[in-house]
Parts: structure tokens; sequence; C-alpha cells
């Protein structure tokens, strides 16, 4: 399941997040066990868009290559899968602190 699929968090604010003092997203509520590493930190705010981004470019090239095999390229679609994830999380976040602003 994906992250935000579902209506069980507590954050506050209009959006669903509060912010800091330096105007940040912050979360108030607690990470479930299932949420994995990654989205846990998309939602921590510790996401590294870019790093995320050179990371789905890699992975592209590997499954591009005719030396990967069909056991490493299903890890890497499953991991751009994450990665998509993630990134769509950050963007859907991001669009909502601007629509805050407005």
């Amino acid at each position: 399941m994906p992250v935000g699929a579902g209506n069980d968090d507590t954050a506050t604010g209009s959006n669903g997040a509060a912010t800091g003092s330096n105007g940040a997203m912050t979360c108030n509520h607690v990470i479930p066990d299932w949420i994995g590493d990654l989205n846990r930190k998309v939602m921590e705010n510790k996401f590294d868009y870019t790093k995320a981004i050179e990371e789905l470019e890699a992975i592209a090239a590997k499954v591009e290559d005719p030396k990967t095999g069909i056991d490493d390229i299903d890890k890497y679609i499953k991991r751009s899968e994450e990665l998509v994830a993630a990134c769509r999380e950050y963007l859907r976040g991001a669009r909502e602190k601007l629509d805050a602003l407005q």
C-alpha cells in the first residue's frame, strides 16, 4: 500500500502536515511498521529527491544492459517502483505545501 493511501494519520494542518519553525513539513504521527524505509524517509522529510532520481537513472542503465540477468531485473524493477512511489509522495507533499502558501 503506498504512503498516504489511508486516512489514519493524526498530523495537523490543512494539508495533513504540520510545519516547523523553519517552514519545513513535519509529521506528528507514528509511522506504521508496514511502511518501507524509503517511504518512512519521505514521511519523516529525510527523503532526497535528487538521489532517488539518480538511482532511478542508474537502475534504467542496468536494466537496459544485456548482461543483466532476469533475476536482477526483477529486483531492479521492484526497487524502481519503490523509488517512483516515494518521488510521487514527495512531489505531492511539495504541491500541497505550495497550495497552502497561495
